[in-house]
């Protein structure tokens, strides 16, 4: 640990990590942090992690790429709560990069029908923002300067930069309204309708 970083809370759970890296200011100042069975955790200066988040690698010495089970958190990024890391495979986060919200997951493992691991790495430039529940799947990637929506799932990799959503909005019809169909209830003001199968 460099000068000005430290590990503040209460309830942070460390096991089976090899190294840990915190350079000069670099933070966990949240509460509820699991950080478990992988390689490396490397925090750049003034890089913070907040509070509930989950890292986790695979069991020690199952892999063949066990050094590959690492995060990088870049200068000034913050990790804020509630978010979960699968490090089956390396995790790289740039500068400037703000998890917001919670409930963001990025995966770096899958398996084939035949129950084959296949992992690849995630990377993440510099000046991102990620929304709040994000999925990332194994080996995209993320240029600099991209903000990306809540509830967006990364299934190929941002090659350029710009605001990133994964869903259209389709109106596919106008609103029902079941208030005055016959087979409604009101029961003390409030409508009551049950449709049939």
């Amino acid at each position: 640990m460099e000068q000005g970083a430290g590990i503040y809370g209460y309830g942070n759970f460390m096991k089976g990590v090899d190294t840990v890296k915190m350079h000069k200011g670099s933070m966990i100042k949240g509460h509820l942090n699991k950080f478990k069975s992988f390689y490396s955790l490397e925090m750049q200066s003034r890089s913070v992690i907040g509070s509930k988040n989950v890292f986790f690698g695979t069991f020690h010495k199952l892999s063949p790429f066990k050094k590959h089970e690492l995060i990088r958190l870049g200068e000034q990024s913050n990790i804020t709560s509630g978010h979960l890391f699968d490090l089956s495979d390396e995790i790289r986060i740039g500068n400037n990069v703000t998890f917001g919200g919670n409930g963001s997951q990025l995966w770096t493992h899958g398996f084939d029908l035949e129950n084959t691991k296949i992992q690849a790495p995630i990377v993440i430039g510099n000046n991102c923002y990620i929304g709040t529940r994000v999925l990332m799947m194994p080996g995209n990637s993320i240029c600099d300067h991209v903000s990306v929506g809540a509830g967006t799932i990364i299934a190929k990799s941002i090659k350029e930069s710009g605001f990133y959503v994964s869903s259209n909005l389709i109106k596919k019809s106008d609103i029902p309204s079941y208030k005055h169909n016959d087979g409604t209830i009101v029961v003390e003001g409030n409508n009551f309708y049950r449709k049939e199968i």
